[in-house]
């Protein structure tokens, strides 16, 4: 199993990574075998950084960082809008306050990346990756919480309602 962090090429079943000591998650698939979109994300920019930082073209990075830049945009404005029920709020109020903690911690590691296409100075990605780990960390504990969340709405139901 690769290591999200580090990159690194673990054998399966592994517990923690060889290289950086990262404990080694099983990555949760949907129904149809998609990949954790939140993993997707931050191995699309671990990849892209690479590339950036291995001499690839400027542009393409920019690009890059002007589109996931505007993805999570989106996402955070989707998320602000959802019509929350007062009485549901305090059980929501922890998952969102994770989940906009990971957001800005994507949209601090943004700012990085862009310190370093106009610097070529490599500690700005390895700051921006740091802070990229992190916010896929919150976000994936945000989740977590939804399904605890959600776990406890449907044990509160009484039986035979539907919801």
């Amino acid at each position: 199993m690769e290591c999200v962090k580090c990159g690194h090429q673990n054998p399966d079943g592994q517990g923690n990574c060889a290289v950086c000591g990262l404990v080694l998650a099983t990555i949760e698939q949907t129904e149809g075998g998609a990949v954790h979109p939140v993993y997707d994300r931050y191995v699309a920019i671990r990849k892209a950084c690479e590339a950036a930082g291995g001499g690839g073209p400027m542009d393409a990075f920019k690009r890059f960082l002007d589109e996931t830049s505007f993805k999570m945009a989106q996402k955070e404005q989707e998320i602000r809008e959802i019509d929350i029920p007062p009485d549901a709020m305090d059980g929501l109020r922890e998952e969102l306050e994770v989940g906009f903690e990971g957001i800005d911690l994507y949209n601090q590691s943004l700012i990085q990346f862009r310190q370093f296409s106009t610097t070529s100075d490599p500690n700005f990605l390895r700051n921006g990756l740091e802070l990229a780990w992190q916010g896929n960390e919150r976000i994936n504990e945000a989740r977590r919480i939804n399904r605890r969340n959600r776990a406890l709405m449907e044990a509160e139901e009484p039986a035979g309602t539907e919801g």
